[in-house]
């Protein structure tokens, strides 16, 4: 049991070294996202090794290690309902029978997690809606939901190699 929880707990450590590195050698805004991203993968390990409490451990610590060390806040509030995805993904994936409803019930997570990150912080991905931009808004907003689409394709296929 002790090493399942040093499991965790290195897997935490992992990922707030990841992204404290990410934001260390930040080149454009947008990497921090792609590390944010990339470290949801990392999560993933303790989950399917081990359990869903160990990657609830591995991602708690993670939360509490990148909040310690100043870690830029508009990300750590990203990485806190990102990272639990791979928890998400692991309950719908479990409990829903049809892929119709996985997708759906995915995409009802990730488009609730970016309407409450855009309330929370709107200029994180610099989304100033006027009458002017909507069309370019709701572009974005389109080109995210592929982005989400190829992720979670790509992020289901790696979970399932190891089962």
């Amino acid at each position: 049991m002790k090493k399942k929880i040093y499991f965790s707990l290195l897997t935490g450590f992992i990922i707030s070294l990841t992204l404290l590195i990410s934001q260390k050698i930040e080149l454009f805004s947008s990497m921090n996202l792609l590390f944010v991203f990339i470290a949801t993968f990392i999560v993933s390990v303790p989950l399917k090794r081990l359990g869903v409490s160990y990657g609830f451990i591995s991602y708690f610590f993670a939360l509490v290690l990148l909040y310690l060390f100043n870690f830029d806040k508009k990300y750590w509030l990203i990485y806190s309902f990102v990272g639990i995805y791979p928890i998400i993904n692991y309950f719908i994936e479990f409990f829903t029978l049809t892929i119709s409803g996985k997708k759906v019930f995915k995409f009802i997570w990730f488009d609730s997690i970016i309407i409450l990150i855009y309330l929370l912080y709107g200029n994180v991905l610099n989304l100033n809606v006027t009458k002017n931009s909507k069309i370019i808004t709701i572009f974005l907003f389109m080109c995210i939901q592929i982005l989400f689409y190829l992720y979670d394709i790509i992020f289901t296929k790696i979970v399932k190699l190891g089962r």
